[in-house]
């Protein structure tokens, strides 16, 4: 019963007993961690936001400009393009890359005298071949937005993502390798916009204690849901029920619903609380990134000889820090259907084809890689708490199933 597997467990809770009684004695936390964190990535500026959503919304809103065009991969999330559009900019969708991450190539056939932007995404903590990226846009005045929220701590060619573009945004969600209760950083070395973009932030409300309280309930909650005996006792039984009747209750629970925003969702500032939280993970985030690109080669060694299953590929000169590790199959949903049978639970929607969805009806691109990816992944747990007994059951089950 106690043997069932999440697809996902939060460990932002390391460090929350000390954030509680130092806020007492501390109100400058968020520079402390902006600071730190500018450090940690190279970078002469980062900037506290609400969110990874927001980042982006402020970015593109300090360039000040309208009816410009934006260059982004067709498989990313989707308030990326949303922000776009509220930032008065048309997305324009290219296809991915065998690495999932954006084709350059493609971005160089795209370009018009309309692109003002280029957003790449380090789609599942893989960095994307920036040395591409820049030389698509060289000698244009073309911005290089980049899209870390799902690599912080990644690599290129020895150089942390976040510092390699004109700027960077993290995310800070719960689902994240570094997790302050939500909130984001936006990195950039232009000492004028980032200028601007704090100016922009200082319209925002201060986060009230019901505002925070309510994100650290959300949070306990997936804490004590994905703890092994409750998990395995009470929400694996009624996740497995819910799931025959075509159901994902995690999925219901936690993600968001797509539909167009017309407005920011998150109007509130970056707490003193959540840099308290934030520092301590930057100091364990090299720890846990190691241990998830180690589970990950564990699996990846079981898993190797099936042809049946496409394993993620790694960049020659990154450090892919693997925060999904996004297997490819023929019927995915009737594999994770079997998967859960055997009570691993897994992901099967994590990030959308933008090109394809309704809301951006009218945008639409010919992106058949990222269509494709769409159809067939799953993410595979293969988090740090996970043990290297685990890593090997989840794996030697999926082999079963596919055979």
């Amino acid at each position: 019963m106690f043997k069932t597997i999440p697809r996902f467990r939060p460990h932002n809770f390391i460090g929350l007993k000390e954030a509680f009684f130092d806020l007492l004695n501390d109100t400058e936390s968020i520079a402390r961690f902006e600071e730190q964190f500018a450090r940690y990535i190279s970078v002469d500026h980062a900037i506290a936001v609400p969110s990874a959503t927001s980042g982006t919304y402020h970015i593109l809103k300090s360039l000040g400009l309208v009816q410009s065009e934006i260059i982004m991969p067709a498989y990313t999330f989707w308030t990326i393009p949303n922000m776009a559009l509220l930032t008065g900019f048309k997305p324009v969708f290219v296809d991915i890359d065998d690495y999932y991450t954006v084709n350059h190539d493609l971005i160089k056939n795209k370009l018009s005298k309309k692109t003002k932007v280029v957003l790449p995404t380090h789609m599942f903590g893989q960095p994307c071949d920036m040395d591409g990226v820049l030389d698509a846009v060289k000698n244009k005045d073309i911005t290089v937005i980049e899209d870390c929220a799902p690599a912080c701590g990644a690599e290129y060619k020895r150089r942390k993502v976040g510092g390699l573009g004109d700027f960077g945004i993290f995310s800070f969600n719960k689902f994240k390798n570094l997790t302050t209760f939500g909130g984001g950083m936006i990195t950039t070395n232009n000492d004028k916009l980032a200028e601007k973009i704090r100016r922009q932030l200082e319209t925002l409300q201060d986060p009230s204690r019901k505002y925070l309280s309510k994100k650290l309930l959300l949070n306990f909650a997936m804490k004590y849901i994905t703890n092994p005996y409750i998990f395995g006792s009470l929400i694996y039984p009624l996740i497995f029920s819910l799931n025959s009747m075509g159901v994902d209750l995690l999925d219901k629970l936690f993600r968001e619903k797509i539909e167009l925003l017309d407005k920011l969702p998150n109007k509130h500032k970056f707490s003193d609380f959540q840099a308290k939280i934030g520092m301590k993970h930057l100091t364990l985030l090299d720890e846990v990134n190691d241990k998830r690109i180690k589970n990950c080669q564990l699996f990846s060694d079981v898993i190797a000889e099936n042809n049946d299953i496409v394993l993620p590929q790694k960049r020659d000169g990154t450090k892919h820090i693997f925060l999904n590790y996004a297997v490819k199959v023929k019927n995915k949903y009737s594999v994770a259907d079997k998967l859960l049978l055997k009570s691993v639970d897994v992901r099967r929607n994590q990030v959308q084809v933008c090109s394809n969805l309704d809301i951006f009806r009218g945008y639409n691109a010919h992106c058949p890689n990222a269509t494709t990816l769409g159809k067939d992944i799953l993410d595979i747990p293969v988090s740090s708490f996970l043990t290297k007994k685990e890593v090997h059951s989840i794996a030697n089950t999926l082999l079963d199933i596919t055979k």
